[in-house]
């Protein structure tokens, strides 16, 4: 069980964004999994909470894509 006060959903989402991230995977392709049926874990967590909820989490891992774009 989640401890009091805290969200499963967006530790989740987060543990599996910067995973990626750290493997090097770039942002689209890890919401391309959060949007795909064969990825259930991902997927799961995006049909609960929609795709704005991933998106805000993938940019506090990311950045904004304006700010990655001017770092890359």
């Amino acid at each position: 069980p989640a401890e009091p006060g805290t969200d499963p959903d967006e530790i989740m989402a987060r543990c599996f964004i910067e995973e990626y991230a750290l493997m090097g995977m770039p942002r689209d392709r890890i919401m391309r999994m959060f949007r795909s049926a064969h990825f259930k874990g991902t997927n799961a967590i995006l049909e609960r909470r929609g795709e704005d909820f991933i998106r805000v989490i993938a940019e506090s891992v990311f950045g904004t894509p304006a700010t990655e774009e001017r770092h890359a």
